[in-house]
C-alpha cells in the first residue's frame, strides 16, 4: 500500500470517531505513525459541534431518567428507543457519557447517535446476550425496511467480567444483531457508521438472516469471533474503511454462512485493514469481492463452493502475494463443476503467504 493511499484510507477509517477527544478510537499506533495524521484529524473533528449536541429531530437520552426498579441503563434506553420509534425521532447520546446495560430491543427506522458515548455490557451476562437486537422486531414485508442506524458509538463487551469465554463459553454475546424475517422478501436494512467494538466474548456486529447491512469507518479490538461476523442468509453485507486492530485475542472478521444454501449471500469488502485473522466462508452461489485491503497479521482463510470470489489490489498476510496469484489459487482450489458434490468444508484451509 503506498503512502498516498494509506493516508486516504486512515482518514476514512477514522471517520469522526475518536476525533472529539473521547477515548473511543485507539487505532493501532502503527497506522497513525505511518501516516502522521493524528494531530490534524483530531483538530479537524473538534471543530464540529453538530455531533455533540442534539438537533431538532433528535431526542436526548437525558430526558429519560432512571426509575425505581431499573437494574441499570437498559430500561431507560429501552424507554427512549420505544419513544423514538413511535414518534419518528433519532435518539441522541451525549458525548463523554457511559452506559451499563444488558439488552435493548431495536427495530427498523431507528437512528442512534452517540459520538463519544460508551455502552458497556453489564457483568456476568448469559451466553445469548445481545446488547442491541432486532429479535423481537424482525422486519417482515415484501419491501425493504427503512435503515436501522448506529452512529459514532463505542460498544464495550466487558469481556473480563463475563467469566470464562476463551473456549467459546460466551460466543453468542454480540454488540449488535441484525436479523430479519425470512417469511417475506423485504430485507432489514442497517448501517453501522463510525463505531467501535472492543472486548467482546463473541461478536461486534453480527448479520444473520434477511439483512442488508453496511459497516463503514469503524474499528474493532479484542472481539473473540470477529469485529464483523455473519452466519445467515439471505444477506447483503458491505464492509468499507474498517480497521481491525492488533488484539490480545480474537479475529478481525468471520463470515461463515450456515443457513439455507439456496439463499443468496453477497459480501463486499473495501479498504479493510486487519491486524488479526480473517475467515471468509460462504455457501453455494455466493458472491464475494475484496478490494484495496490489507491483512497484516494472523491467517487468511477463504473457502467456498460453486461461488464467485474475487480479490483485487489487496495484500493478504505478510507474504505480499499479488492479487492475481491469490485469485488464480482461489479459482483452482474452490471452483467446481456443477456436478461436483464435494463439501465446502472439505477444502483445505491454508495460510496465504
Amino acid at each position: 500500500m503506498n503512502k498516498k493511499n494509506n493516508r486516504r484510507e486512515i482518514l476514512l477509517a477514522v471517520g469522526l470517531i475518536g476525533l472529539l477527544g473521547y477515548p473511543v478510537v485507539t487505532l493501532n499506533r502503527r497506522l497513525l505513525a505511518d501516516t502522521g495524521l493524528a494531530d490534524r484529524t483530531v483538530a479537524a473533528a473538534q471543530s464540529s459541534s453538530s455531533l455533540t449536541q442534539a438537533t431538532e429531530n433528535q431526542v436526548s437520552i437525558t430526558f429519560f431518567s432512571k426509575k425505581v426498579g431499573d437494574v441499570d441503563d437498559a430500561e431507560r434506553i429501552q424507554r427512549a428507543v420505544d419513544y423514538c420509534s413511535e414518534n419518528g425521532k433519532d435518539l441522541f447520546f451525549t458525548s463523554g457519557t457511559e452506559y451499563t446495560l444488558r439488552s435493548v430491543e431495536v427495530e427498523a427506522g431507528l437512528h442512534l447517535i452517540g459520538y463519544g458515548a460508551t455502552f458497556r455490557l453489564a457483568e456476568r451476562q448469559p451466553k445469548f446476550t445481545r446488547m442491541f437486537t432486532t429479535q423481537q422486531h424482525m422486519w417482515e414485508s415484501d419491501d425493504d425496511s427503512d435503515y436501522l442506524i448506529f452512529e459514532g458509538m463505542t460498544f464495550d463487551g466487558n469481556c473480563w467480567e463475563q467469566g470464562a469465554f476463551l473456549n467459546y463459553e460466551k460466543e453468542q454475546q454480540f454488540a449488535i444483531l441484525f436479523s430479519g424475517s425470512t417469511e417475506k422478501a423485504g430485507m432489514l436494512r442497517g448501517k453501522v457508521i463510525a463505531c467501535r467494538f472492543e472486548n467482546w466474548c463473541g461478536d461486534g456486529v453480527h448479520v444473520y438472516t434477511n439483512a442488508a447491512v453496511t459497516v463503514s469507518n469503524s474499528t474493532s479490538c479484542n472481539c473473540f469471533r470477529g469485529g464483523v461476523v455473519a452466519s445467515g442468509s439471505p444477506s447483503t453485507i458491505k464492509i468499507t474503511d474498517f480497521v481491525a486492530e492488533q488484539s490480545q485475542f480474537g479475529k478481525a472478521m468471520d463470515i461463515e454462512i450456515e443457513t439455507n444454501p439456496r439463499n443468496k449471500t453477497t459480501l463486499t469488502i473495501e479498504k479493510l485493514t486487519a491486524y488479526e485473522s480473517v475467515d471468509l466462508g460462504t455457501q453455494e452461489g455466493a458472491v464475494v469481492k475484496m478490494t484495496d485491503s490489507t491483512i497484516i497479521g494472523g491467517k487468511t482463510v477463504i473457502y467456498g463452493f460453486k461461488n464467485k470470489i474475487t480479490i483485487e489490489r489487496s495484500t493478504l498476510s505478510e507474504g505480499h502475494r499479488t492479487a492475481d496469484e491469490i485469485r488464480i489459487s482461489l479459482l483452482n482450489a474452490n471452483c467446481r463443476t456443477p456436478n461436483s458434490r464435494r463439501n465446502p468444508h472439505q477444502f483445505a484451509e491454508r495460510k496465504l503467504q
